[in-house]
């Protein structure tokens, strides 16, 4: 008779689907987990510019082939047979409950690790049923990130959209619905600090690295990462970003005016 974690294994299954990255427990005040799998096709709807050099195949641990196999399999399972997955994710999901609860803090999932699903329509009563989880993404899909800024996504549910280095308007537009916003920052160095990037007055900057707690964040933040796992397709300069944020401040009016001229401008930089 064969163990469970060998039946799983018999049937190309990966025994968790949720686990825990050395970013997650980094300055955590939650127990944070979350869901890697294979970026790319319609799990990135918006990864044209990021994914020849997304993270996922790169950066961390995400260079070892087992671990891109693992993500393979949990991909697999997911368009092979979503209940079955489902259910999986809902067993895991109550597994790291029980283990938060044990350690006396929150729990804290994000679903896109490394893809960017719909995961409000692939499971719309996932966070209905766990009104204690904290569940938060990044995300590229503009109108998915201004619906849950505007209250038309579930409650436990955060999300910040991240720009890609190149559609400054979207990432404009984003932030101006008051949804919090997310850029990489080329050539920041890890003993650098915000203060040292010089950005404009008025908004609210925040350190991306030193947590990944992004649900911590005010509303209508500028969360800056530095770039990780060498060059990324969707960083862009402090210079290029010094403009960019000025815009952020700018009446749309003013922008629209002047956003041609100035994104012409990014590309020479680039």
């Amino acid at each position: 008779m064969p163990t469970k974690s060998k039946k799983w294994k018999s049937h190309g299954r990966p025994k968790n689907l949720i686990t825990q990255n050395r970013k997650q427990t980094k300055g955590a005040t939650c127990h944070t987990v979350g869901l890697s799998l294979t970026p790319g096709g319609n799990r990135c709807a918006e990864s044209r510019y990021c994914l020849p050099t997304c993270l996922a195949f790169q950066a961390g641990m995400n260079r070892f082939r087992n671990v891109q196999e693992a993500k393979k399999r949990k991909t697999d399972w997911l368009y092979q047979d979503r209940a079955g997955f489902l259910a999986r994710l809902r067993a895991d999901i109550a597994r790291e409950k029980r283990k938060a609860k044990r350690l006396g803090l929150p729990l804290a999932v994000r679903l896109n690790v490394t893809s960017d699903l719909d995961w409000v329509g692939l499971a719309p009563d996932l966070f209905d049923d766990n009104p204690e989880v904290i569940f938060y993404d990044y995300t590229k899909i503009l109108d998915r990130a201004i619906a849950a800024a505007q209250g038309k996504m579930p409650k436990n549910y955060r999300l910040h959209f991240s720009h890609d280095g190149h559609t400054d308007q979207r990432l404009i537009e984003a932030y101006r619905a008051g949804v919090s916003v997310v850029v990489v920052v080329k050539g920041w160095r890890k003993d650098q600090s915000v203060s040292d990037l010089r950005l404009p007055n008025g908004l609210h900057y925040i350190d991306g690295d030193e947590h990944d707690e992004r649900f911590r964040d005010p509303a209508n933040s500028v969360v800056l990462l530095r770039e990780k796992g060498g060059k990324t397709g969707l960083s862009i300069s402090p210079e290029v970003a010094r403009e960019l944020f000025a815009r952020l401040r700018t009446p749309a009016r003013a922008a629209r005016s002047t956003g041609h001229k100035t994104r012409s401008a990014h590309r020479a930089r680039r």
